[in-house]
C-alpha cells in the first residue's frame, strides 16, 4: 500500500498559512525541527518555501516516511496554541488561518488532533454530525457540545473515551430537556430513566401509536440508547472493565458516535416542532 502524502490542496494552504504566520527565520527553524532541512536559492519567498519542503517530503520516503505525520509536527504550534484559547474541530473561535487549514483536511477526509496527529478517513463528520454541529452551535448548549467535540476529537486515539462521550452526549440533552421542560426527574438519573422522561414527553413511546411503521422506526430509537448506554459500559472509559469488557476500536467508536448524533439530531428537531406547534 503506498504512504499517504500530503495533498496538493492542503500544500498550497498550509504554506499560505505559514507564510503568513512566521519570519523566514522561524520558517527554516520550523521545518529543520520537523525534519526536512533543505537549503534553497537565495530570494526563495515564504510561500515557495513552504510548497517546496512540503513537496519534497511526499517525493522523498527515505527521508521523510510519514509526510501527514510531517505535516503534524508542522501546524502543532498554530493548531494547538488556537485549541488552547477556545478553538475547535467544529470551528469556534477559529482565528482565520487556523480555520482554512481546518477546512481543507476535512475536504480532503483528513482531520487534526491535538499534539500534532493527522487522522486518516476518520469517517465522523457524518452528514447527521455536520449538521447537529451547526444546530448546538447556534444554541447555548455548553454541556452537549462538550460531548459532542470530545466525541469527536478522540474517535481514533482513545475510542473508549469517545463511546462515553457518544453516551454522554444524549445524557446531557435528556438533561437540558428535563430542566427546560420543568419535567419531574427520575429517582435515577441515568441514561435510561433520563430517556423514558424525555421518550414520553417527545411522543416517541411506540406504545403512544398505532402506526406498525412507526411503531417499528420508535422502537429502533429505544434499541439505540439501550445499545449506545451497553457498549459504554462495556467497552467506553467510564467504567471498570470485567470479565466480558471488549477493547472497542475506532469502528466502534464511529457507529456509536453517529448513532447518538442520529439520534439527537432527530429528537431536537422533534422538539422544536412541537415547540412551533404549541401556541
Amino acid at each position: 500500500m503506498s504512504r499517504p502524502v500530503i495533498p496538493a490542496p492542503v500544500v498550497a494552504t498550509v504554506s499560505a498559512v505559514l507564510q503568513e504566520s512566521y519570519s523566514h527565520a522561524g520558517l527554516d527553524a520550523l521545518f529543520m525541527v520537523s525534519g526536512v532541512d533543505l537549503v534553497l536559492p537565495p530570494g526563495t519567498t515564504k510561500l515557495q518555501k513552504c510548497m517546496q519542503r512540503m513537496k519534497w517530503a511526499n517525493d522523498n520516503e527515505w527521508a521523510v516516511a510519514q509526510p501527514l505525520a510531517f505535516l503534524g509536527g508542522l501546524i502543532a504550534e498554530l493548531m494547538d496554541e488556537k485549541l488552547a484559547m477556545g478553538g475547535s474541530a467544529l470551528g469556534v473561535h477559529m482565528a482565520p488561518g487556523w480555520k482554512k487549514i481546518h477546512s481543507v483536511l476535512e475536504r480532503q477526509g483528513l482531520a487534526y488532533q491535538a499534539g500534532g496527529h493527522i487522522v486518516v478517513g476518520a469517517g465522523v463528520a457524518s452528514p447527521a454530525t455536520k449538521t447537529l454541529g451547526k444546530t448546538l452551535r447556534s444554541r447555548d448548549m455548553a454541556g452537549i457540545e462538550l460531548e459532542f467535540k470530545r466525541a469527536l476529537e478522540n474517535v481514533e486515539s482513545d475510542p473508549g473515551s469517545s463511546i462515553t462521550a457518544a453516551c454522554a452526549i444524549l445524557e446531557a440533552f435528556f438533561k437540558t430537556y428535563i430542566e427546560d421542560n420543568k419535567l419531574q426527574w427520575p429517582t435515577k438519573r441515568d441514561i435510561h430513566p433520563l430517556w423514558r422522561v424525555v421518550q414520553k414527553d417527545l411522543g416517541l413511546d411506540p406504545a403512544s401509536q398505532t402506526n406498525d411503521d412507526l411503531i417499528r422506526i420508535l422502537g429502533g430509537l429505544a434499541s439505540v440508547v439501550d445499545g449506545i448506554g451497553a457498549v459504554r459500559t462495556h467497552a467506553g472509559s467510564a467504567h471498570g472493565q470485567g470479565r466480558t469488557s471488549y477493547k472497542a476500536k475506532p469502528r466502534h467508536a464511529r457507529l456509536a458516535v453517529h448513532a447518538a448524533h442520529t439520534l439527537l439530531l432527530f429528537m431536537m428537531e422533534t422538539w422544536d416542532e412541537r415547540a412551533v406547534a404549541v401556541p
